[in-house]
């Protein structure tokens, strides 16, 4: 089934209450339920101090173009997105203010090439808001530079282990 990406609010005897992060709407259900799922906590590692996330897109492009063409369009789309944010608004403090991004080459199919981007987030609550953000300059930006990511399902961020 698709995975369920939630905010675990509160574990009681009888039920957990989680917000959905995809649709920010309450869920309960029985812990009996709960206890049925494989869970993955994607904020280990993370200190209240210093919450950083590493989110990794995986993006097929064809043979044709570059590493540096498609490090350009995944950066510039990137710098667009945060320099959209009002220094002071809540979004940009969902950035470290030292921004990360990083292109690199994960693996070769027959028809594409498959890139790696990453980026840091600091907040759980914002990794879904931020990707169909990232999403929407990553479109505007492969446009820009005549490239076309083969990648149907953009949305396919990975949690760093």
């Amino acid at each position: 089934g698709e995975d369920l990406i939630a905010w675990v609010k509160n574990i009681s005897l009888s039920e957990v209450k989680l917000i959905d992060l995809v649709y920010y709407h309450p869920i309960i259900m029985r812990t009996s339920k709960f206890r049925e799922l494989q869970v993955e906590n994607l904020s280990r590692w993370v200190s209240s101090k210093k919450s950083i996330i590493l989110q990794i897109i995986d993006i097929k492009v064809d043979y044709k173009n570059s590493l540096e063409e498609v490090e350009k369009v995944c950066t510039d789309a990137f710098n667009e997105m945060i320099e959209g944010f009002a220094a002071d608004s809540v979004e940009r403090k969902y950035f470290p203010e030292d921004v990360f991004t990083k292109v690199e080459i994960d693996s070769f199919w027959d028809m594409a090439v498959v890139y790696r981007f990453s980026y840091h987030i600091s907040s759980p609550f914002y990794v879904i808001k931020a990707r169909r953000i990232l999403n929407s300059y990553l479109q505007k930006h492969q446009k820009l530079n005549n490239l076309s990511f083969a990648t149907p399902k953009l949305i396919d961020v990975k949690w760093m282990k």
